[in-house]
């Protein structure tokens, strides 16, 4: 199966919530960006050495939560981070997804996780399961939002990567009529819901696995991309075994869902370096990254938001994805 082979990894998007497009980033742009990732970490000065495990803890490595999420420090805006995000196979799964040519690009995080155990990360515990959902509860009857993972090291079964709940987009309008929650309706304008997403409790989790979904980690090769629906039930999971985790957070949705304002709003926010989340057509609110100034700080930043240590050019293929048109 290839991107090409869109028919086939479209359906299994459809029916289980997610899928795995194989071979969409070249072996050597993947060899190219671990090392770039392992350089911006080494570049904080904190003492970080890739090949020493004594120096893999908090004490040696910037601000990051769930064991190696990384979101400020300017890297959603970092160059390597947009040589990534404009990769022109990660931009066809998507023409693919949305049967659009004309998208725009969310400026999201990374994850760079080391592994836990012995001779490895001894610092921290593994991250425990935190199941959610990233689309409102409110617009579960349609899909309004697909994400996507660039999976740049293997991810097997032990190692860290994307855990998610098969099947339970397809259920949630169910649940939420037993349970009399988030009541049907049609008319809910997408861009004026009150929750963007929403967190599940064990007891809830039980309720879907008993109606036939099924927790499954997603395993992928070096180069393959992951999609999987907003309305999927996820989470994230530390590495187990010796490999490291390194994945960018991609995601495009067709322009046409913008305004003109909005779009103007988006280079101004591209400009600021200022990250969106995994909502390619959503502006970020101020509080949205007033959270991570702190942390920005506390890491050696000048200002906030900080700026990447390697800036991005305003190349065509960038300003293309940030939805500027000639």
């Amino acid at each position: 199966m290839t991107v090409n082979d869109s028919e086939a990894w479209l359906e299994a998007l459809d029916r289980d919530g997610y899928c795995v497009v194989p071979n969409v980033i070249p072996i050597q742009a993947c060899k190219e960006y671990q090392d770039s990732a392992m350089t911006w970490l080494e570049g904080f000065g904190k003492g970080f050495k890739r090949d020493d495990p004594s120096t893999w803890s908090a004490e040696h490595l910037p601000r990051h939560f769930a064991g190696g999420m990384y979101s400020c420090h300017g890297v959603m805006h970092s160059a390597w981070v947009w040589k990534i995000r404009t990769q022109p196979g990660i931009q066809e799964v998507f023409k693919k997804v949305w049967g659009e040519s004309d998208l725009v690009a969310s400026f999201d995080a990374c994850n760079i996780s080391l592994p836990l155990g012995p001779q490895a990360r001894k610092d921290i515990e593994p991250t425990k399961p935190w199941p959610h959902i990233d689309q409102s509860p409110e617009l579960v009857h349609k899909r309004q939002e697909v994400q996507g993972i660039a999976n740049l090291y293997p991810s097997g079964p032990n190692d860290g990567g994307l855990v998610v709940v098969k099947g339970s987009s397809k259920l949630h309008r169910q649940y939420f009529d037993e349970h009399g929650r988030f009541p049907f309706d049609a008319n809910v304008d997408p861009k004026n819901v009150k929750e963007r997403g929403m967190h599940f409790d064990y007891k809830e989790l039980d309720w879907y696995l008993a109606h036939g979904a099924e927790i499954i980690k997603v395993c992928a090769n070096e180069g393959d991309f992951i999609l999987w629906d907003s309305r999927t039930i996820h989470w994230n999971r530390s590495p187990q075994g010796d490999q490291t985790r390194f994945a960018t957070y991609v995601a495009y949705a067709p322009r046409k869902w913008m305004t003109e304002a909005e779009l103007e709003t988006k280079l101004e926010v591209f400009r600021k370096r200022i990250g969106t989340g995994h909502v390619a057509t959503r502006n970020p609110d101020e509080k949205h990254n007033k959270d991570r100034d702190r942390w920005d700080l506390e890491d050696g930043a000048k200002s906030v938001p900080a700026r990447p240590r390697e800036e991005p050019e305003e190349s065509p293929e960038i300003m293309w994805a940030v939805g500027v048109r000639p």
